[in-house]
Protein backbone atom coordinates (compact mmCIF):
# COMPACT_ATOMS: atom_id res chain seq x y z
CA UNK A 1 0.00 0.00 0.00
CA UNK A 2 1.72 3.35 -0.97
CA UNK A 3 2.08 6.23 1.29
CA UNK A 4 -0.97 8.62 0.63
CA UNK A 5 -1.45 11.67 2.52
CA UNK A 6 -4.77 13.79 2.08
CA UNK A 7 -3.87 17.98 2.84
CA UNK A 8 -6.17 20.30 4.68
CA UNK A 9 -7.46 21.11 0.95
CA UNK A 10 -8.62 17.16 0.50
CA UNK A 11 -5.42 16.62 -1.89
CA UNK A 12 -4.41 13.32 -2.14
CA UNK A 13 -0.64 13.42 -2.05
CA UNK A 14 1.58 10.13 -2.99
CA UNK A 15 5.29 9.53 -1.90
CA UNK A 16 7.62 8.87 -4.30
CA UNK A 17 11.23 7.67 -5.16
CA UNK A 18 13.26 8.84 -7.57
CA UNK A 19 17.56 8.98 -7.79
CA UNK A 20 19.65 11.85 -7.77
CA UNK A 21 22.91 11.90 -10.05
CA UNK A 22 25.24 10.16 -7.63
CA UNK A 23 22.61 7.42 -7.27
CA UNK A 24 21.11 8.58 -3.75
CA UNK A 25 17.34 7.76 -3.46
CA UNK A 26 15.40 11.13 -3.36
CA UNK A 27 11.68 11.14 -1.96
CA UNK A 28 8.58 13.69 -3.06
CA UNK A 29 5.17 13.86 -2.83
CA UNK A 30 3.05 14.19 -6.09
CA UNK A 31 -0.65 14.48 -7.04
CA UNK A 32 0.08 11.39 -9.59
CA UNK A 33 -0.56 7.92 -8.35
CA UNK A 34 1.30 6.88 -11.04
CA UNK A 35 5.52 6.30 -10.84
CA UNK A 36 7.85 4.36 -8.65
CA UNK A 37 5.52 4.67 -5.26
CA UNK A 38 6.90 4.38 -1.54
CA UNK A 39 5.16 1.76 0.65
CA UNK A 40 6.97 3.10 3.90
CA UNK A 41 8.33 6.39 4.95
CA UNK A 42 12.37 6.43 5.73
CA UNK A 43 13.85 5.81 8.78
CA UNK A 44 14.31 9.29 10.28
CA UNK A 45 11.58 10.79 8.17
CA UNK A 46 8.28 11.86 8.99
CA UNK A 47 5.57 13.87 6.52
CA UNK A 48 4.85 17.18 6.76
CA UNK A 49 2.06 19.86 5.69
CA UNK A 50 2.80 23.54 5.75
CA UNK A 51 -0.34 26.14 6.99
CA UNK A 52 -0.50 26.16 3.18
CA UNK A 53 -0.73 22.77 2.02
CA UNK A 54 2.20 22.20 1.12
CA UNK A 55 3.22 18.34 1.74
CA UNK A 56 7.02 17.05 2.08
CA UNK A 57 8.70 14.15 3.26
CA UNK A 58 11.46 15.82 5.80
CA UNK A 59 13.77 14.78 8.75
CA UNK A 60 12.26 14.03 11.59
CA UNK A 61 13.14 17.41 13.65
CA UNK A 62 13.04 17.79 17.44
CA UNK A 63 10.12 19.42 19.04
CA UNK A 64 11.95 21.27 22.14
CA UNK A 65 8.95 23.50 22.73
CA UNK A 66 6.74 21.62 25.14
CA UNK A 67 3.19 20.98 24.00
CA UNK A 68 2.22 22.89 27.15
CA UNK A 69 3.62 26.14 25.89
CA UNK A 70 1.81 25.45 23.00
CA UNK A 71 -1.44 25.69 24.95
CA UNK A 72 -0.41 28.89 26.32
CA UNK A 73 -0.34 30.06 22.99
CA UNK A 74 -3.39 28.37 21.01
CA UNK A 75 -5.31 30.03 24.33
CA UNK A 76 -4.31 33.39 23.99
CA UNK A 77 -5.24 32.92 20.66
CA UNK A 78 -8.79 31.71 20.98
CA UNK A 79 -9.26 34.88 22.93
CA UNK A 80 -8.57 37.32 20.09
CA UNK A 81 -11.67 38.03 18.44
CA UNK A 82 -9.86 39.60 15.68
CA UNK A 83 -7.83 36.55 13.98
CA UNK A 84 -10.04 32.87 13.29
CA UNK A 85 -8.55 29.95 12.34
CA UNK A 86 -4.52 30.40 13.03
CA UNK A 87 -2.34 28.02 12.43
CA UNK A 88 0.60 27.04 14.48
CA UNK A 89 4.00 25.81 12.95
CA UNK A 90 6.35 24.17 15.50
CA UNK A 91 10.03 23.45 14.32
CA UNK A 92 12.42 22.77 16.62
CA UNK A 93 13.17 26.59 19.17
CA UNK A 94 10.94 28.18 16.74
CA UNK A 95 6.71 28.66 16.93
CA UNK A 96 5.50 30.58 14.20
CA UNK A 97 1.84 31.61 13.95
CA UNK A 98 0.50 32.37 10.63
CA UNK A 99 -2.90 34.12 10.48
CA UNK A 100 -5.42 33.70 7.43
CA UNK A 101 -4.85 36.10 4.24
CA UNK A 102 -8.39 35.85 3.58
CA UNK A 103 -11.27 36.62 6.75
CA UNK A 104 -15.13 35.79 6.22
CA UNK A 105 -15.48 38.62 8.13
CA UNK A 106 -13.78 40.46 4.98
CA UNK A 107 -16.88 39.72 2.39
CA UNK A 108 -19.78 40.38 5.34
CA UNK A 109 -20.11 44.18 3.59
CA UNK A 110 -21.33 42.42 0.40
CA UNK A 111 -24.21 41.42 2.34
CA UNK A 112 -24.01 37.11 2.22
CA UNK A 113 -27.15 35.56 3.58
CA UNK A 114 -25.53 33.49 7.02
CA UNK A 115 -25.94 30.49 5.16
CA UNK A 116 -23.61 31.59 2.68
CA UNK A 117 -21.32 32.75 5.14
CA UNK A 118 -20.96 29.25 6.74
CA UNK A 119 -20.35 28.14 2.88
CA UNK A 120 -17.79 31.18 2.76
CA UNK A 121 -16.39 30.07 5.86
CA UNK A 122 -16.03 26.20 4.91
CA UNK A 123 -14.26 27.10 1.74
CA UNK A 124 -11.94 29.55 3.18
CA UNK A 125 -10.65 26.66 5.37
CA UNK A 126 -9.98 24.42 3.21
CA UNK A 127 -8.46 26.94 0.13
CA UNK A 128 -7.22 29.60 2.32
CA UNK A 129 -3.66 30.93 2.62
CA UNK A 130 -2.08 32.02 5.54
CA UNK A 131 1.27 34.23 5.93
CA UNK A 132 3.51 34.12 9.04
CA UNK A 133 2.78 36.97 11.46
CA UNK A 134 4.63 36.29 14.32
CA UNK A 135 7.04 34.11 16.40
CA UNK A 136 7.94 32.85 19.63
CA UNK A 137 11.77 31.33 20.08
CA UNK A 138 12.89 29.55 22.89
CA UNK A 139 16.20 31.17 23.26
CA UNK A 140 17.20 29.66 26.51
CA UNK A 141 15.88 25.81 26.72
CA UNK A 142 16.99 25.41 30.49
CA UNK A 143 15.45 28.75 31.97
CA UNK A 144 12.49 28.17 29.16
CA UNK A 145 13.28 31.92 27.89
CA UNK A 146 11.65 32.93 25.11
CA UNK A 147 11.71 36.04 22.47
CA UNK A 148 9.05 37.70 20.74
CA UNK A 149 9.48 38.76 16.66
CA UNK A 150 6.62 40.04 14.54
CA UNK A 151 6.88 39.86 10.84
CA UNK A 152 7.55 42.90 9.18
CA UNK A 153 6.55 44.05 5.08
CA UNK A 154 9.10 45.87 4.07
CA UNK A 155 11.41 45.60 1.39
CA UNK A 156 11.84 41.50 1.58
CA UNK A 157 10.30 40.80 4.58
CA UNK A 158 12.19 40.29 8.12
CA UNK A 159 11.26 39.46 11.93
CA UNK A 160 11.18 42.51 14.03
CA UNK A 161 12.41 41.35 17.62
CA UNK A 162 9.26 42.63 20.50
CA UNK A 163 10.45 41.36 23.47
CA UNK A 164 11.54 38.11 25.63
CA UNK A 165 11.56 36.79 28.85
CA UNK A 166 10.33 33.76 31.08
CA UNK A 167 7.03 34.12 31.50
CA UNK A 168 5.64 32.62 28.57
CA UNK A 169 2.20 33.60 29.25
CA UNK A 170 2.28 37.08 29.79
CA UNK A 171 4.29 37.51 26.27
CA UNK A 172 1.82 35.75 24.81
CA UNK A 173 -1.14 37.57 26.90
CA UNK A 174 0.98 40.96 25.98
CA UNK A 175 1.50 40.35 22.08
CA UNK A 176 -1.21 38.04 20.48
CA UNK A 177 -4.00 40.26 21.14
CA UNK A 178 -2.44 43.02 18.43
CA UNK A 179 -3.19 39.90 15.53
CA UNK A 180 -5.31 41.00 13.39
CA UNK A 181 -5.48 44.39 14.05
CA UNK A 182 -4.29 48.12 13.06
CA UNK A 183 -2.00 47.55 16.56
CA UNK A 184 0.05 44.85 15.46
CA UNK A 185 2.11 47.07 13.09
CA UNK A 186 2.80 49.56 15.60
CA UNK A 187 4.91 47.00 17.79
CA UNK A 188 7.83 47.96 18.04
CA UNK A 189 10.87 46.57 20.52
Amino acid sequence: MPIIHTNRKADKYYLHQSTTKKGNPRYYFSRSAAGNLVETIPQGYEVYENPNTQVFLRKKMPQLISEAEIAIIEDNLKRNESVKDCKIDVRETTLTIHVPDQEVSDVKAFGLDPQMNAVLKKFLAETGTYSPMMRFKLIDETERIFAVERYVFRGEGWWLPLGSGKDLQNLSKKYCQHLGKESFFELIF
